[in-house]
């Protein structure tokens, strides 16, 4: 298998996951606003369900729920706005500074 991917799907999937990844905030962040980090995790899971497309890997219990479809149904130029904003703040331990989706 030199020079291919065994498992493209899982590629994809994994690919996507370091992407949106907002780094490791401390646990102290996390207790302070614990609603706020939830609602970045389910925009996590929604961006990196849509960056892999839609014959990723994905691990048991992802579904494309109401973020994905949202972030889906944006015209392609909004999308690419929100995407950008969305990643620019992958290193911020403050939910509010995370788009909202």
């Amino acid at each position: 298998m030199r020079d291919r991917l065994s498992r493209p799907e899982d590629f994809a999937w994994q690919a996507a996951v370091v992407i949106v990844s907002h780094g490791e905030c401390p646990e102290s962040a996390t207790e302070e606003d614990q609603g706020g980090f939830d609602r970045v995790a389910e925009s996590d899971s929604a961006v990196a369900n849509w960056l892999a497309g839609p014959h990723a890997a994905q691990p048991p219990g992802a579904e494309q729920g109401p973020r994905f479809r949202r972030l889906a149904a944006m015209p392609a130029p909004e999308r690419r706005a929100w995407l950008g904003r969305y990643l620019a703040s992958r290193k911020s331990c403050t939910p509010s500074e995370v788009p909202v989706l």
